[in-house]
């Protein structure tokens, strides 16, 4: 069996300081700055697991702390490890019974006890033999509970050898619990609404289950008696146990237990504070955790872990005190979740993460509590990707802070009028950041004023292993030579249907064209799979608006008036095939679109999305954008093998061959002779972070991008897709192959023919989205449209 296979289960709707120092609750840890003299920080050291756990491999860790402090590491298919030194080595148990179950059935989930025992959940895998296997259940999702009704069992119904079929399936596993005498005990739970999606142990080995529907239960193996003990909002992303209590962390609020009292407790408000939307994205991971904690020195006592760090709290205590500072560690890596933690003796700790990592956390007296270099990262937004180099480089950079600011929280009421003004100040008087992150800022602007260095000589300078995909240089570079900012990453866009319409079209012209010859064939349904003239608008948008202004900086208002008109054609012959009920209805769930991997949003826009639903039969075809490889372009090329009428290609709208730069970096001119900066912006351009992975787009390293034609987990299978319409029990499954070469070379191809960037005139473009969709309803002209637009985008966002 492939026993390695990633699962993306898709439910669709139409388809304080360093030093130990502690800050108050719901706020961040306290700087000083370069200058603190302070001296004292947590270190990070990671630890080696055992070989048998292939970490190429994504293991599905688990880890607890035992009875005589101990530390126990399970992993389905490697086993049971225990170590007695804090991990300096490692132990294999004879512990056959759990490898032996992962031969026959997929384990969902799985909790080790203090005494040395075990419970897990698990489904056994279709008699036929047929690969049902699942290694993790990736969710993009309509809501939490949604979510957890896609959790991993949608894919334990076998899978067609030719990788795509429907059939009907239902998610109910099995319990057993493993005592530590090695008796093993079935565990009754029949629920057919719900099931156990975690267990866990608390000090005193009893066991508890989270349901999907929100209950926590205590469960006896000995008498088989489970018992709901509450309810919570959410999905329960983790729990705690302290002596007295049981805290649980859940997707929409923090529950606390009285375990001696049997009963729900006060609320921890300094807790519920601290926490805030921390675990709003729990429900999308898979393995891993959003948090993750242990018991500490008694009492009411624990320690969690955020993205943000390593916190202490007393149950009902006023403040909840900062220990590490994620933001110099791996802590903070957005792209890795949390598998477990332990308190260790000495004041130390060890953090288990997603993936195989486990690392421990040391206080060092002797290097200062804040790193002694700093620089400042500046986005208007948060990014995900600035947030991985930020993390990644810390890590290799231990005597350097890297202070990341963005100037919309989100939360705060904010607009970006005002962060850019506020922003705008800060460099006039010359405290401005080291880099800055230039999209939604008024680059044109920054470039004219001297805001941004020149940086070819570092592009110059990267050569070999750290080069850099000529089209993409030559876009962001001026005609003198000058490169004033680079994408750290950029996006395609892409068309994707049956073979000829695909092949043919290219412009926004050819566009309008295919659907309504579609729509004439097809009278009902969905045609492109937008469903709202905003989403038409802001989807062709992407790879438009580089015709809406003239090389002068003029708008151009015919251009306009025709990206109107035809985007108004592919809008009325979509809107067709809907009832009004049924666009009543999606636009009341809109909101549900609005995740994706990395919290960026406009899912619709996703070209491998509209091709699943292409397989499913649920739209004719598909415009969007390619970010990437997993559950991305790859999906695209397993279509194109196993469907002979199916065939993708490249879309230029109405701007030629473009590409969509992200995240675009510059460095700031009054930061040139600072090497550090420097450094970090060449960072992130180089192989070893472009190579990390990028959830928000392609590589711009050549090398990196390269890289991406082979499978990192070394199969030929990307995964398996799962996916249910609304109302529907049927379950379609996919099979996901890997990119082969051809393909591959096919995508490489497409990425060098963009020769220029598709960047955002953000008064133009928002003016677009404000007025255009009046258009596409016909409430106004085309031509009408595009002068309210030139008119209101003649006022500048900020200078």
């Amino acid at each position: 069996m492939n026993r390695w296979k990633r699962v993306m289960a898709i439910l669709l709707a139409a388809s304080a300081a360093l030093s130990g120092c502690g800050s108050g609750a719901g706020q961040e840890s306290g700087r000083t700055g370069a200058k603190d003299t302070q001296m004292g920080r947590y270190m990070e050291q990671e630890i080696m697991l055992p070989e048998e756990i292939a970490r190429q491999s994504y293991p599905a860790l688990t880890l607890q702390t035992m009875e005589d402090g101990s530390l126990k590491l399970a992993e389905e298919q490697a086993g049971i490890f225990l170590s007695k030194d804090q991990g300096e080595t490692w132990e294999r148990q004879d512990e056959a019974w759990l490898s032996d179950l992962a031969e026959t059935a997929y384990i969902s989930t799985l909790a080790l006890a203090p005494d040395g025992g075990a419970a897990l959940a698990y489904t056994p895998y279709e008699e036929d033999g047929q690969d049902a296997d699942a290694e993790s259940v990736e969710t993009q999702k309509t809501g939490p509970e949604e979510a957890a009704g896609a959790d991993e069992g949608s894919a334990e119904s076998a899978a067609d050898p030719d990788g795509a079929f429907y059939s009907e399936a239902s998610f109910q596993p099995q319990y057993l619990y493993r005592s530590p005498d090695g008796t093993t005990i079935p565990i009754t739970y029949e629920n057919g609404e719900t099931y156990f999606y975690q267990l866990w142990f608390g000090q005193d080995n009893r066991l508890y289950g989270c349901s999907i529907g929100g209950g926590v239960f205590y469960i006896d193996p000995q008498t088989d008696t489970v018992k709901q003990l509450f309810e919570i909002g959410g999905l329960v992303d983790c729990m705690v146990f302290t002596e007295k209590r049981m805290i649980a962390f859940s997707t929409q609020e923090t529950a606390v237990y009285d375990l001696e009292n049997g009963m729900l407790a006060e609320p921890d408000t300094a807790l519920e504070q601290f926490m805030g939307s921390t675990l709003e994205e729990a429900a999308g991971l898979s393995d891993g955790h959003a948090v993750v904690a242990a018991a500490g020195e008694g009492g009411d006592v624990f320690y969690f872990v955020t993205e943000k760090g390593l916190y202490r709290h007393a149950v009902g205590g006023q403040t909840v005190e900062q220990i590490i500072d994620g933001s110099i560690n791996s802590m903070g890596d957005p792209m890795t979740s949390f598998g477990g933690m332990a308190v260790l003796p000495d004041g130390q700790f060890a953090v288990l993460y997603e993936g195989g990592r486990l690392c421990r956390y040391i206080y060092d007296e002797t290097v200062s509590s804040v790193p002694g270099e700093q620089i400042t990262v500046y986005s208007l937004e948060d990014s995900y990707t600035i947030r991985q180099a930020v993390s990644l480089y810390q890590k290799s950079h231990p005597d350097v802070y890297v202070k990341y600011e963005t100037g919309m929280s989100g939360t705060d009421g904010q607009t970006a009028e005002d962060a850019v003004k506020n922003l705008n100040v800060r460099l006039a008087a010359g405290e401005g950041p080291d880099i800055l992150v230039l999209d939604g800022l008024p680059m044109e602007s920054y470039i004219g004023k001297g805001i941004l260095a020149d940086v070819s000589g570092i592009v110059r300078q990267m050569d070999g292993e750290d080069a850099l995909l000529e089209n993409i240089v030559g876009g962001s570079g001026e005609e003198d030579g000058t490169i004033r900012y680079l994408p750290v990453c950029f996006r395609i866009v892409m068309t994707a249907g049956d073979r000829q319409t695909a092949e043919q079209t290219r412009s926004l012209s050819d566009l309008a064209d295919a659907v309504e010859r579609l729509r004439q064939e097809q009278p009902e349904g969905s045609i492109l799979g937008l469903r709202s003239a905003d989403e038409v608008i802001r989807m062709l948008g992407d790879v438009c608006r580089n015709a809406w202004t003239a090389q002068d900086g003029q708008i151009d208002q015919e251009a306009l008036a025709e990206f109107l008109r035809l985007a108004a054609r592919v809008w009325q012959a979509e809107r067709e095939g809907y009832t009004q009920e049924e666009l009543e209805q999606y636009e009341g769930n809109q909101e549900a679109w609005t995740t994706d991997l990395a919290g960026e949003g406009d899912y619709y826009k996703n070209l491998s999305s509209g091709a699943v639903n292409m397989a499913m039969g649920l739209q004719k075809l598909g415009v969007g954008l390619v970010k990437g490889m997993d559950f991305d372009f790859n999906i695209l090329a397993t279509l194109s093998e196993k469907e002979d009428d199916f065939a993708y290609g490249p879309f230029e709208g109405q701007a030629g061959s473009v590409y969509l730069p992200k995240t675009m970096a510059g460095l700031a001119a009054a930061s040139a002779d600072n090497k550090t900066a420097a450094d970090f912006y060449r960072f992130l351009y180089s192989r070893e972070f472009q190579s990390a992975g990028l959830a928000e787009g392609f590589p711009v390293n050549e090398a990196a991008f390269g890289e991406l034609e082979n499978n990192p987990r070394g199969e030929d299978s990307s995964g398996t897709i799962a996916m249910a319409a609304e109302g529907s029990e049927d379950l379609f499954l996919m099979d996901v192959k890997w990119a082969p070469g051809e393909d591959f070379q096919r995508l490489a191809e497409i990425v060098r023919e963009a020769a220029t960037p598709s960047l955002a005139d953000t008064n133009v473009e928002e003016a677009v989205y404000e007025i255009g969709p009046a258009a596409l309803e016909g409430t106004v002209s085309a031509e009408e449209a595009a002068e309210q637009i030139a008119k209101k985008a003649s006022l500048p966002l900020a200078e």
